[in-house]
Parts: structure tokens; C-alpha cells; sequence
């Protein structure tokens, strides 16, 4: 089964869609780039700053209009069954 999510902003009444695998793999990415061992390289913490501001961009993807940046979303969720 795929889950599919269905946004629809309130304010300017733009639609998107996302899968919510797409959610959860960018949860996965977030959890694997939070650990300090980048943080070794005398670099680590600038490409951490960098890699954390395109974390939270995505996140708005799930959260905001992409069209408006409006927070103000109704979100359905759809399933149905995965074609191959």
C-alpha cells in the first residue's frame, strides 16, 4: 500500500502532493546527520549548519504552501495499492 498525503492551502488555495515515504525518509536522513561524529572533521560544523537550513527548507515542503508559505494546510491522506 502507498500513502499518499494531499495538501491543499487554505489561503491561496494551491495543491500539492507527497508520498509519506517521502516524510519519513527525510525523518530517517535527519536522525542519521544529527549524530556529533561530524563534528571530528574541523569542517563538520559548517556542513552541519548547511545540511540543518536544507532540513528545515524540506520540512516546510510537508508543513508550508509551497506556493504562499502559508501554514494554514488541510492535509488528506489517500491510500491505494502500489502498481509495479
Amino acid at each position: 500500500m502507498v500513502e499518499e498525503i494531499k495538501c491543499k492551502c487554505n489561503q491561496c488555495k494551491h495543491i500539492w502532493h507527497y508520498l509519506e515515504e517521502d516524510e519519513k525518509l527525510l525523518k530517517r536522513q535527519k536522525f542519521r546527520t544529527s549524530t556529533p561524529c561530524g563534528m571530528c572533521n574541523p569542517l563538520g560544523g559548517v556542513f552541519a549548519l548547511k545540511h540543518e537550513s536544507q532540513r528545515v527548507d524540506a520540512f516546510d515542503k510537508f508543513n508550508k504552501c509551497p506556493k504562499c508559505g502559508s501554514g494554514d494546510i488541510e492535509k488528506t491522506k489517500y491510500h491505494y495499492e502500489k502498481k509495479y
